[in-house]
């Protein structure tokens, strides 16, 4: 599986958070590890070009909400957090969430209702 994220923004100021969701994420699963490429030259020189994280080192994945957009990112063993792409849709951010616990291999969030009675 192979997403392509990126993200323009109209500030011409290298942001590094912003800059993290501009990835290209392979998931590998038969070596059971997820290669995330930062694209971003800025990013690249700042912070990492490549990172590489083990199926086993995943705690959670996640959606953030952003607006209209969602933010897949995953939560890892060290508590940090690994923001991966922004997606149109936070629906769209909620599937592919659910698609990459699976496998990895985690399990479902538990459903919390809505509604508070």
């Amino acid at each position: 599986m192979t997403i392509i994220a990126w993200l323009f923004s109209g500030s011409t100021e290298n942001d590094v958070h912003r800059l993290r969701l501009q990835n290209t994420i392979r998931v590998d699963i038969v070596a059971q590890n997820i290669v995330v490429e930062h694209l971003n030259e800025a990013y690249r020189q700042q912070v990492a070009t490549e990172q590489l994280i083990p199926f086993r080192d995943v705690q959670a994945v996640r959606v953030q909400a952003s607006g209209y957009a969602g933010i897949l990112y995953l939560e890892l063993a060290d508590a940090s957090q690994l923001f991966l792409l922004e997606v149109e849709a936070e629906n769209i951010a909620q599937l592919m969430a659910i698609v990459l616990r699976r496998v990895v291999g985690l399990p479902e969030p538990v459903q919390r209702p809505w509604w508070k009675f």
